[in-house]
């Protein structure tokens, strides 16, 4: 079967990236202000952002390779992903684009640690072998764990210290607001296919609490968010970050649409990309925020 340009991209869903690439613009937003800009390597920022998501997209490919492999992405599956089971990509195929990827993504966070420090590269290794365990993870109720360490956390620590040579540990409480939205992408998602994942016999966080209780949790994970803004402005975060409440119409709409869903699955069959635009247009504009905080 013939494919295009247009086909290799779309494989690694382009859509999912502000999971990954949010953490590096906060982060580097925040060292920035911490710093007021002296030796900020902006050659690093942007490597980052590739790094990152080469690295989603490695992710999502390899995941994708076992989520078929398990049976769980099925032509008739909620989740979009079409592109093995409808023969335009071998199972093959997909997996050997993800691990180049990977490869590439490897690269990138060298030539990052030629420009800083290589006493980090545990940073890296860590973060490529959660990659490749993604799915191992969640199939076994961890893979929200995964992508908090993976796509928040792990990511704050390695900026702060590629970009400044230390751990400024407010930037891991930072973390957790994006950090948060971004677990709420998967969750949102793990959500509608409880159905569709127990059938393949997989345990996924959302199908080990059930679908009552998984609801509460996305609940859970738009509101601390907000919450965690007004501590942080509380202990002397710049008052600026206050702007990203304006997003909260989004989360509440997000919250109302999951608060319908009733054992019927098609009703959030979008949520996961609602959340992400919650999580990129929220990581935007706390990243705004902490830049005008650096130079007014």
């Amino acid at each position: 079967m013939k494919r295009t340009l247009k086909d290799w991209i779309l494989a690694t869903r382009p859509w999912s990236f502000p999971a990954s690439i949010i953490s590096i613009l906060v982060s580097a937003s925040y060292l920035f202000m911490k710093t007021q800009g002296v030796n900020f390597s902006y050659i690093n920022v942007i490597l980052s952002l590739f790094m990152m998501m080469l690295f989603q997209a490695a992710s999502n490919l390899i995941g994708d390779y076992f989520d078929y492999k398990h049976k769980i992405d099925l032509p008739d599956s909620l989740n979009g992903v079409r592109h093995i089971s409808s023969g335009k990509f071998s199972p093959k195929m997909v997996l050997c684009y993800g691990f180049v990827l990977l490869f590439f993504a490897m690269v990138l966070g060298l030539i990052i640690l030629i420009n800083s420090n290589f006493s980090y590269i545990w940073i890296g290794i860590l973060g490529a072998l959660m990659v490749c365990f993604y799915p191992f993870l969640k199939y076994n109720a961890l893979g929200d764990v995964d992508v908090l360490l993976g796509y928040a956390i792990m990511p704050s620590i390695g900026m702060s210290y590629v970009m400044s040579g230390r751990l400024f540990l407010d930037i891991i409480w930072l973390s957790l607001s994006f950090g948060l939205l971004t677990v709420a992408i998967l969750h949102a998602n793990n959500t509608r296919d409880i159905k569709n994942d127990t059938r393949a016999k997989i345990t996924t966080f959302a199908i080990l609490i059930g679908e009552k209780t998984a609801k509460k949790i996305y609940y859970i994970e738009l509101i601390i968010p907000y919450i965690l803004i007004i501590i942080y402005i509380i202990f002397d975060f710049p008052i600026y970050i206050i702007i990203t409440l304006c997003t909260i119409p989004m989360a509440i709409s997000n919250i109302k649409l999951m608060h319908k869903l009733h054992n019927d699955e098609t009703i959030i069959a979008d949520l996961d990309k609602r959340t992400a635009s919650l999580q990129l247009t929220f990581g935007l504009l706390l990243s705004l925020s902490l830049i005008l905080a650096a130079i007014l």
